[in-house]
């Protein structure tokens, strides 16, 4: 059995911190693997972004929710 410090991944849109200045997050993928667990680790020139999952239309959806969420004032390098 699998076990997990967290009873529930984080809902779409939102953010768990998992340790000082790492969130994790949840993108769904177009597949039967059908999420990414995404991590954010803040550092002093912004957050770095440990995969961003696929570029659909929905996953851009998520990513500007959490952009003027939990990653509120991240710098873009896209």
């Amino acid at each position: 059995m699998i076990r997990t410090p967290h009873d529930a991944p984080p809902p779409e849109g939102q953010a768990i911190t998992v340790a000082p200045g790492v969130l994790w997050m949840r993108l769904p993928l177009p597949m039967k693997l059908d999420h990414v667990n995404v991590y954010a680790f803040d550092d002093p020139d912004g957050w770095t972004v440990v995969d961003t999952g696929f570029d659909t239309a929905r996953t851009r959806e998520i990513w500007q929710v959490l952009l003027d969420g939990p990653l509120q004032g991240a710098r873009s390098c896209g």
